[in-house]
């Protein structure tokens, strides 16, 4: 009975999967568990308790949908995976969760990521209606609805997604911190803040959510205490993207550049729409759309959330912006600005 009550604790309403072996599930549980708040560190420790799950029993569908999704962060949130080898090993893990149950929502989400990641957007949108018949009301599925709202420039129906998310499971404070990212897209930014402060109430230490908080005080043009605040994420990748930015609105362009020169060697092989939102930041035009046309040649689907950021608009009424706007090969009801 105790295991059964964990089961749909953890999975969600309307989430409901055979019986595993307890020494597997108690595995998975404490990979699945790794998941918030979000670190690289415990990401990895994640995948290496997730694989000793499989290992001990090969047979339990969430477990290959928890990898698949821990590839993606890895390949995509902390870019540690080159694409071309965390693309086929993500879907691979999808797809045997697929396979071991028919009706396992979490699994055709995850495919979902990957069928975006190699721009087939159609497979996606098909995957993800399954996902939705099989779970209709999981919180967790309708937060994921979100975004693949979001990665075709919804705004408006993402947010509303995930509000309702939040209305279902008001405890799952990852959904605070994704509408705090939707909210700062959408350029309304004391919501942002409001929700972000929410998350940070429960994981006060989140690097990550300390480094959005940054960029909510740069845009306010609090650029002290949003240095500060950058300053409390350790990741390198993240901490340097960001710095570069406030360092350059606070007028410093010779610190700034060298911070932005640091980016690119360091990143620049597969950081391409990252360093592109840094040159939209600054208004320098052809650096940006350099680097989009990069993204694009590689297929960073990463590409598609940061074609929402509101540093983009600097690009808006360029010639060069429908025009590449328009050979992503988007659903024609997507709500990216067009000119």
């Amino acid at each position: 009975m105790i295991t059964q009550q964990l089961k749909v604790t953890i999975l969600g309403k309307g989430i409901t999967t055979k019986v595993t072996n307890t020494e597997a599930y108690n595995l998975y549980l404490q990979a699945k568990q790794l998941q918030t708040p979000r670190s690289y560190n415990n990401l990895t420790n994640s995948e290496k308790l997730i694989r000793q799950s499989i290992a001990i029993d090969s047979t339990y569908a969430p477990s290959w949908a928890l990898l698949s999704d821990i590839i993606y962060r890895i390949t995509f949130n902390y870019m540690k995976l080159p694409l071309e080898k965390g693309i086929p090993l993500g879907k691979q893990a999808a797809v045997k969760a697929i396979d071991l149950d028919r009706q396992y929502a979490f699994a055709y989400a995850a495919l979902s990521d990957f069928n975006v990641a190699e721009w087939d957007f159609e497979s996606s949108e098909r995957n993800f209606k399954q996902a939705l018949q099989f779970a209709p009301e999981n919180a967790e599925i309708i937060r994921r609805a979100a975004g693949k709202f979001m990665d075709l420039g919804k705004k408006a129906e993402a947010i509303a997604l995930l509000k309702k998310a939040i209305d279902l499971d008001p405890l799952n404070y990852l959904s605070y911190f994704n509408l705090s990212l939707f909210y700062l897209w959408n350029k309304q930014i004391d919501e942002a803040e409001e929700s972000l402060k929410k998350f940070l109430l429960m994981f006060p230490d989140a690097g990550f959510a300390h480094n959005t908080m940054g960029q909510i005080l740069l845009t306010k043009g609090d650029y002290k205490n949003a240095l500060l605040e950058i300053e409390k994420d350790d990741d390198p990748f993240w901490n340097l993207n960001r710095k570069a930015m406030v360092v350059y609105a606070m007028g410093n362009k010779i610190d700034a550049d060298a911070l932005l020169k640091k980016h690119i060697d360091n990143y620049g092989s597969n950081s391409w729409p990252n360093i592109a939102h840094v040159y939209a930041f600054r208004g320098e035009k052809d650096e940006a759309f350099k680097w989009l046309e990069l993204a694009y040649d590689h297929k960073d689907a990463s590409l598609l959330e940061i074609l929402n950021y509101p540093e983009m608009e600097s690009l808006w009424g360029d010639p060069r912006w429908n025009k590449f706007i328009n050979k992503l090969g988007l659903p024609k009801d997507h709500g990216f600005h067009l000119d």
